[in-house]
């Protein structure tokens, strides 16, 4: 561990010192053809490195690491774009633009390369299946290079972390897929509510009086559920509810995602409502996924463990930086998601995570605006 570590970093180091020279090389070798498989490479590195390695390890049937591999390709995917947005470097060729958003895509560090090498630990570089996916990886980052979109350093940085990410979610993953599935099943539609949730509320499909009306009508549905069997409802509530939630009050996540979004829009303007949804869509879902399978390190003021806190931080900013500035999305998610780490009680109530990640998302929002 030690030895690669330092492998690494050394490599991060020359690859800075070397960015002047490998983009000269790059081109003084430009040749049509070689554009032409450097791009095609490109284009289908990310959708290869979703399905290749997945495919590899079910040959193997070594399924038992399929959800370390995808938690470390997210968790590279994330990353990368978090360091874009602090470092903000300027890529070779120019900035570009993120696809269905005005955000600057950075050069600083490459996110083919970090998606690409997460993998490889996970499917073992020393035999014949990973020495074919180092090399195909390896064809990515250079890939980049060779078309101006990237430097070298970019790349390296990129194959360091995609690589480390895989090392540790390799390391620390306790996924069980028969006894854990229900619970990742939960926050998926945790994710794809909130996240359909913004895109309506951003298409002003919904708004206050619409989801004031949805909270009604899920309230009248969680009270005749318990009594009684309603077509498509009950078997939402089935798939998608825990059990303790389904006899006391079915519906209820649900049903407060529409609350804290109420909340959300109500109290704040409308691009940091969006964003405190997003954090709440994104940073929830996902901290207490990686939390609880990946996790390891006990939060200090309560029983979450920081990982999945960190995570969450990480996926709610990239979420909020949708609609507000990289400042405000980084302390929006920072501020709530550290919040939801700790139990809030009102009286005896435990202040629920729906409700107070939107709030305190919008509320450091709408803070900051004040004190700059």
């Amino acid at each position: 561990m030690k030895k690669r570590i330092i492998t690494a970093a050394l490599l991060v180091i020359a690859s800075f010192l070397l960015d002047k020279y490998a983009a000269e090389a790059a081109a003084s070798i430009q040749i049509p053809l070689l554009a032409q498989l450097a791009s095609l490479i490109s284009v289908i590195a990310v959708a290869a490195t979703l399905v290749i390695p997945a495919a590899i390890l079910l040959i193997r049937k070594d399924n038992k690491k399929l959800p370390a591999m995808y938690a470390a390709i997210i968790a590279s995917f994330a990353l990368s774009y978090l360091l874009k947005f602090i470092f903000a470097v300027e890529r070779p060729s120019g900035n570009k633009k993120i696809a269905f958003t005005n955000l600057n895509d950075y050069s600083f560090p490459s996110t083919h390369s970090t998606v690409a090498f997460s993998p490889l630990y996970l499917i073992e570089k020393e035999t014949f299946w990973g020495k074919a996916w180092a090399i195909f990886a390896t064809l990515v980052a250079a890939s980049r290079i060779y078309l101006g979109l990237h430097n070298l350093s970019d790349t390296v940085v990129g194959a360091v972390i995609g690589y480390l990410a895989g090392m540790y979610f390799s390391k620390n993953s306790r996924f069980e897929i028969r006894k854990d599935f229900f619970e990742v099943k939960r926050q998926a539609f945790h994710l794809g509510l909130g996240l359909a949730t913004a895109f309506l509320i951003y298409k002003n499909l919904l708004n206050a009086a619409s989801l004031l009306a949805i909270i009604a009508a899920g309230i009248i549905l969680s009270l005749i559920s318990k009594k009684a069997e309603i077509p498509l409802i009950s078997w939402f509530l089935d798939n998608f509810e825990r059990r303790e939630d389904r006899r006391g009050f079915p519906g209820r996540g649900a049903i407060f995602l529409m609350a804290g979004s109420l909340i959300a829009v109500i109290l704040f303007p409308r691009d940091a409502a969006l964003a405190s949804i997003m954090i709440l869509a994104l940073g929830d879902s996902f901290s207490h996924v990686v939390g609880k399978f990946f996790g390891r390190t006990r939060h200090p003021f309560s029983v979450k463990l920081i990982e999945g806190t960190a995570f969450g931080i990480v996926m709610g900013f990239l979420g909020a930086v949708v609609f507000v500035s990289v400042t405000e999305a980084l302390i929006a998610a920072a501020v709530s998601m550290s919040l939801e780490a700790v139990e809030i009680r009102l009286h005896k109530y435990v202040l629920d995570d729906n409700l107070l990640i939107p709030l305190a998302a919008g509320a450091s929002i709408v803070l900051l605006r004040l004190v700059t």
